[in-house]
């Protein structure tokens, strides 16, 4: 992945990076997460598949 920065519609820098990725679907996902602990929440839009994992007892902000 490459990330950019522009300012005034020049680019100003430049990173490229890689990561490794896993897919799963939400219920293998709940089950790991539950195994460890943790707390799943869906966040954003039902059809993008977006979750935040938490610690149970902690309030999340933003």
């Amino acid at each position: 992945m490459t990330y950019r920065t522009y300012q005034d519609g020049q680019l100003v820098d430049e990173v490229g990076v890689s990561y490794d990725w896993w897919l799963l679907g939400q219920e293998r996902l709940r089950a790991e997460v539950d195994e460890l602990g943790l707390s799943l929440d869906s966040i954003g839009p039902a059809n993008l598949g977006m979750y935040a994992i938490s610690q149970e007892g902690i309030a999340r902000t933003g």
